[in-house]
């Protein structure tokens, strides 16, 4: 089943297999939530680079974390972060229509990574591959 899951991903939206190092407490890839909100909220970033000056990336980072501990993900990435007065969106939603190039722009930013992991099966005594997306 995990073959399978991980072929669909590959091949039908799965941006990469993740490479990078991951915060394995919170799940994410702190380059990659910079990233997507310089490239798609740049006058949300610049407000939080006059709030925190050089700190922005870091306070963007720790509000993530410490809401991550309170509220599931999923939601999180849903509604967002509120990050000391100013709302980032952790993804894009796709666009209803073929005219909005801009929404279109963000979500082809969006990023779907898997890595996959193996673990060992006490019922086949074997090392099984796993893909966690």
């Amino acid at each position: 089943m995990q073959t399978h899951l991980a072929a669909y991903l590959e091949n039908n939206r799965c941006n990469e297999i993740l490479s990078k190092e991951v915060d394995k407490k919170h799940y994410f890839i702190h380059s990659d939530i910079i990233s997507f909100i310089k490239s798609t909220q740049s006058f949300k970033y610049q407000e939080l680079q006059e709030d925190f000056s050089s700190d922005k990336d870091r306070v963007i980072i720790k509000v993530s974390e410490q809401e991550s501990q309170r509220i599931p993900l999923w939601l999180i990435i849903r509604k967002g972060l509120p990050v000391k007065g100013t709302q980032v969106q952790l993804y894009a939603k796709q666009p209803r229509s073929a005219t909005d190039t801009a929404q279109e722009s963000r979500y082809q930013k969006n990023k779907l990574i898997y890595k996959t992991e193996y673990h060992y099966s006490t019922i086949s005594r074997e090392w099984e591959k796993l893909h966690i997306p």
